[in-house]
């Protein structure tokens, strides 16, 4: 079966330090690609990521800050 992924934009993810902690590599290298290679889409630079990091990745973060 093939993974789940989901597009973000970068900005709201690679650009904030305060995700980097919680970010798993596998998503941090996925996110600098895009930024390299420019993958844009519109204006936006995008990045198509594994949902099941990107969810461990917002409820780590969340924990976090309660």
């Amino acid at each position: 079966m093939k993974e789940e992924m989901i597009t973000i934009n970068n900005i709201d993810y690679y650009d904030k330090p305060e995700y980097w902690p919680f970010m798993p590599k596998e998503m941090f290298d996925i996110l600098e690609l895009a930024e390299l290679k420019g993958s844009f889409r519109g204006e936006l630079i995008v990045a198509e990521v594994p949902k099941r990091l990107f969810d461990k990745m917002m409820s780590d973060y969340n924990a976090a800050k309660r």
